[in-house]
């Protein structure tokens, strides 16, 4: 299982994920690593078929990974993933209110990876997510999670994916915002255990 971060993230972000039976690398993108090049650079990384999990931005690489070589991904988890149409003042704003919202443990790991990422990067990625959205087809076994108050990409966005990836599975975590996997880990476990068990089930494992 492949586990990529969002922008201004970090395999931290990835520490409560432990599925049963299931080997996990969490990669940290590279620092100057173009958005529209992420697909490539994950398909580098992998020697076979995965399940590819990713985040927000990492999520959108994830999903275009999928598209451009299924044959690199047996099944597909997009967590809040950008990717649907929304204008940058709108993350702008969305931002602003999940910082105010977000509790202390979580601002720590946010602050300390966005120092890490640097502010160019930051740039480079914010344009991408509001100027790329996704336009490929899956056909891989799909899970879209989202927090129930995720105010950088609302759960309104996951109609978006729903029409681009008609069967996709959406789950949504109760009171979690932009990062479920953090704030959120025991029910995010059990989304992603419940998916791989289906998944096993569907392929007679």
């Amino acid at each position: 299982m492949l586990l990529v971060h969002g922008l201004s993230g970090s395999h931290r972000w990835w520490r409560h994920v432990h599925p049963r039976g299931a080997t996990c690398h969490a990669v940290d993108l590279p620092r100057r690593l173009p958005p529209r090049d992420a697909p490539a650079w994950l398909a580098s990384s992998l020697d076979g078929p995965a399940i590819v999990v990713g985040h927000s931005l990492g999520g959108l690489a994830a999903a275009r990974l999928a598209a451009e070589r299924p044959d690199l991904v047996e099944a597909l988890v997009l967590v809040a993933p950008v990717g649907t149409p929304r204008p940058l003042p709108g993350y702008v704003a969305g931002f602003l209110r999940m910082v105010r919202e977000a509790p202390p443990s979580l601002l720590a790991t946010v602050a300390a990876d966005a120092l890490r990422t640097g502010l160019p990067t930051l740039a480079r990625g914010a344009w991408f997510a509001t100027h790329q959205p996704f336009a490929g087809a899956i056909g891989a076994p799909t899970l879209l999670v989202w927090g129930e108050r995720d105010r950088l990409v609302p759960l309104e966005l996951a109609a978006g994916w729903r029409r681009a990836i008609p069967q996709a599975r959406l789950a949504v975590v109760p009171h979690a915002g932009h990062v479920p996997m953090l704030e959120a880990p025991s029910r995010f476990g059990e989304l992603l255990q419940q998916f791989l068990d289906d998944l096993d089930d569907r392929l007679g494992m």
